[in-house]
C-alpha cells in the first residue's frame, strides 16, 4: 500500500488566511470578538479539508480521499494519465495534477478524467504503471 499526500499550492495558502485576517480585522473595526473566532474557525476548517487529501494504491485499487469521503477506482479500468494543469473541481490542493482517464466504468461522469495532485506526480504515475502496465502515459497538457 502506497499512500500520496495532496500538493498545495501557495495561493491556496492565501485562500486560507484570507478569512483569519479579514475578520480580525473586522473584530478589531467593529468590537465584536466573535467575528474573530467565526473567521478562524471557517480558516481552519478549510485548511483540515484540503490537508485530509491523499491518494493510496492498495493492490488494484486507488483510494481517493476527499476530505471526508473516500471513493475507490479500480487501476485496471485506468486507459490513461496524463500530467496537466488544471483548475477543475476535484480532489486536489494545486494545479499541478495528473488527469486520469477510465475506461468500461457505467458512471456518468467517466467522461471527465479524474484530476489528482500528488506532491510527486512521477512516483504516482510509476506506481500506477506497476500495477497495470498498459496505462497509456500521455504527453503533458498545459
Amino acid at each position: 500500500m502506497k499512500r500520496f499526500e495532496t500538493r498545495v499550492d501557495g495561493w491556496l495558502w492565501v485562500v486560507f488566511a484570507l478569512p483569519v485576517v479579514i475578520s480580525v480585522w473586522l473584530s478589531i473595526l467593529m468590537g465584536p470578538w466573535w467575528i474573530a473566532l467565526l473567521g478562524l474557525v471557517f480558516g481552519l476548517l478549510i485548511a483540515c479539508t484540503v490537508m485530509r487529501i491523499n491518494y493510496t494504491i492498495d493492490g488494484n485499487r486507488l483510494l481517493v480521499r476527499d476530505s471526508f469521503a473516500v471513493r475507490t477506482y479500480p487501476i485496471d479500468n485506468i486507459q490513461s494519465v496524463q500530467k496537466t494543469f488544471g483548475i477543475l473541481a476535484s480532489p486536489a490542493g494545486s494545479t499541478r495534477r495528473v488527469a486520469i482517464r477510465f475506461k468500461g466504468l457505467k458512471r456518468p461522469m467517466t467522461a471527465m478524467p479524474l484530476e489528482v495532485s500528488p506532491r510527486d506526480r512521477d512516483a504516482f504515475i510509476a506506481a500506477l504503471l506497476q500495477v497495470n502496465p498498459s496505462i497509456k502515459i500521455l504527453p503533458t497538457q498545459k
